[in-house]
């Protein structure tokens, strides 16, 4: 299968969910558009998850698109403020470390965002009541 790059950079804080984390990367490399750059911001305390992060990034880095930093101080606002200085893309996703995306979603956030009038948009919980 050929992936085709999205001109769009994925941002995920991440805290001690190395499980999830790979998961969730995993989701985004499954479908045939992926996103030219993902930003992990690592702020679990634990050397030995911090390690087991880095492990995962590196068995699923297949394009080189998967930047990893480490935060010391626990911050969602300090995590997204790291992204936001590291992103590449115009187009910029505020992921969780706990999520699948749909095979549609990243082309379709793409086509949304080529639209000046939208400047954000938002996921809905389908597993909310």
């Amino acid at each position: 299968m050929n992936k085709k790059f999205l001109p769009i950079t994925v941002g995920i804080p991440t805290l001690n969910r190395p499980n999830s984390l790979k998961n969730t990367l995993e989701s985004y490399f499954s479908y045939d558009y992926i996103p030219q750059q993902i930003i992990i911001v690592d702020q679990s305390a634990d050397e030995k998850i911090q390690e087991e992060n880095k492990k995962i990034i590196s068995s699923l880095n297949e394009f080189n698109n998967i930047f990893y930093f480490y935060q010391e101080e626990p911050s969602i606002t300090k995590s997204r403020n790291k992204i936001i200085k590291e992103t590449k893309n115009e187009i910029l996703i505020f992921s969780d470390d706990d999520i699948n995306i749909n095979k549609d979603t990243l082309i379709n956030v793409c086509n949304l965002m080529q639209n000046k009038k939208i400047s954000m948009i938002a996921g809905l919980n389908e597993l909310s009541p």
